[in-house]
């Protein structure tokens, strides 16, 4: 999967289908300013992915999750900004092992500033940055 999509933090999935969605994730998005967050401890999902949740120390996911709310097709699924450590798809030894090595670290220290939004759009064998969006003033800038 590393070679698939490069490191990121994933805030939604599904979008709705649109002519030009980079174009209206800025217009939804263009209140929104830079804000600093954080990384939690390795968690699972039920269906065996491992991720690193967001902690959102200024609430800047929630506004930017809920800008984008109606842009996101209904799945059912509560889905929270988190960074994608291994997928579910690497099969249970993989995960297995990875878990193993990843549950007995420390939790990741520090904080970061969200001033850029990326479009990513999955391609045949690759997930492609089709747009990205700075916070700063909300300007839309080929990848």
């Amino acid at each position: 999967m590393a070679r698939r999509i490069r490191p990121h933090i994933t805030v939604g999935y599904k979008p709705i289908e649109v002519e030009d969605l980079a174009a209206l994730v800025e217009r939804q998005t263009a209140a929104l300013s830079p804000f600093r967050a954080g990384l939690g401890r390795p968690a699972t999902w039920p269906d065996g992915g491992i991720y690193l949740p967001i902690v959102d120390l200024e609430g800047g996911f929630l506004r930017l999750r809920s800008a984008l709310a109606e842009l996101e097709q209904p799945t059912g699924i509560r889905y929270a900004p988190h960074v994608t450590l291994v997928h579910p798809h690497v099969g249970n030894s993989l995960l297995a092992a990875a878990w193993d090595s990843l549950s007995a670290e420390a939790s990741p220290e520090g904080q970061f500033i969200v001033n850029t939004l990326s479009v990513i759009t999955e391609r045949p064998n690759v997930w492609e940055v089709t747009a990205s969006i700075s916070l700063d003033d909300a300007s839309t800038a080929a990848p």
